[in-house]
């Protein structure tokens, strides 16, 4: 009978043994899951926030397009209106260029009529 004990007691050693082992590998493999899932949890924080970063990086450039568009517009109505300006103000000096042509014509005149006489 003892040797049936230290048999039965022998058997159930190794069976706690391969438990103990199996306990140790599974808590090793959670660790090492958590580790993973700690890590990862880390890596997608930061993608969050290069996500987060890269969002008002884009909505700035965004407004700044818009505000350059704004100011090119603006810029276009200015050249617009200097361009009508110009045409203003050439046509002004075309009206006093033919306007001294006329007087001195007439004054041309004049003097030529004053020789006659």
């Amino acid at each position: 009978m003892d040797a049936q004990l230290r048999t039965i007691l022998a058997k159930e050693e190794t069976r706690f043994e391969e438990q103990v082992a199996t306990n140790d590998h599974l808590k090793a493999y959670i660790t090492r899951m958590e580790t993973d899932l700690n890590s990862k949890g880390e890596s997608l924080a930061q993608e969050q926030k290069t996500s987060d970063e890269l969002r008002e990086s884009f909505s700035n450039a965004l407004q700044l397009m818009e505000e350059q568009k704004t100011a090119k517009l603006q810029a276009q109505a200015e050249v617009s209106d200097l361009t009508e300006k110009e045409m203003a103000l050439i046509s002004q000096l075309d009206v006093a260029r033919t306007t001294l042509t006329e007087a001195h014509k007439a004054s041309s005149d004049l003097k030529a009529e004053q020789k006659k006489r």
